[in-house]
């Protein structure tokens, strides 16, 4: 549609409800009655159309003359800007997650937006599964070390206890490396499944022997005693001092030798 066209329509669209409600008016009131007659709503809407035609004067002047003479937006290919629009606008939205998974990682945004931006929704989706927590590994690290200590206090306690339980001619029961005490209200606790059979089977060393235990006899006060299989694949029935266990563990029901 041209521009004259479409200022012409735009005037009749105007001029419509005004040129119907003075012809009623007309029609209905006293021709001697200024305000009901139809003398002010010719003037009225001649005041509008002056106003309305100023503005579209104006209107044409600026923006359609800068549109349409000297930009030339008729004859230009829109595509490659529309394509240029939408490949920014998935930049940009690529730019915006890969800096909001970085500040969920308490990184700052900013350069991984960039990273993001340049990338294509590859360096986002590659943060996503390699990016750290900032100061996870750290506080892992010290964790680890803090656990680490704290076995080592309780390992050398333990080594003190037993060393003075010796000195005084007593043997204190040994200590795993997870703190377990094996004593007799350890191996209490082990002897039976939930549903009352016995349990087993376990590997174990002591005094430098390594046997299998294939089921707990009586736990006594000062050591347990046991059905076992030794080195040699002997099935025996023994006794094993709490004090001179060095690992229980348990092992697969298959591991152990049939006696």
């Amino acid at each position: 549609m041209s521009p004259s066209s479409l200022r012409n329509a735009l005037f009749t669209l105007l001029a419509l409800p005004t040129l119907l409600l003075a012809q009623t008016a007309k029609e209905e009131a006293p021709k001697d009655n200024p305000l009901t007659g139809d003398t002010w709503l010719i003037a009225l809407w001649e005041k509008i159309r002056d106003a309305a035609k100023g503005a579209w004067e104006w209107i044409s002047t600026h923006v359609h003359g800068m549109l349409i003479e000297d930009l030339q937006l008729p004859q230009a290919n829109l595509l490659p800007l529309a394509i240029l629009l939408a490949v920014l606008s998935l930049m940009l939205a690529s730019g915006a997650w890969a800096a909001s998974i970085a500040q969920m990682r308490r990184h700052k945004g900013l350069p991984f937006f960039f990273l993001g931006f340049f990338t294509f929704f590859l360096g986002p989706a590659k943060l996503l599964y390699s990016l750290e927590i900032k100061g996870e590994k750290e506080q892992k690290e010290m964790f680890a070390q803090a656990a680490a200590q704290k076995r080592a206090e309780e390992e050398a306690r333990a080594r003190m206890e037993a060393e003075q339980a010796r000195e005084r001619g007593e043997e204190a029961p040994a200590v795993s490396q997870e703190g377990v005490v094996w004593d007799q209200h350890y191996f209490s606790s082990i002897q039976r499944r939930p549903d009352g059979t016995p349990a087993g089977p376990w590997h174990v060393a002591y005094n430098g022997v390594k046997v299998t235990v294939t089921e707990i006899l009586e736990p006594l006060p000062e050591c347990v005693q046991v059905k076992m299989i030794n080195a040699e694949g002997a099935p025996l029935v023994g006794r094993i001092p709490y004090a001179r266990l060095e690992a229980w563990e348990d092992a697969p029901a298959t591991d152990a030798p049939q006696a």
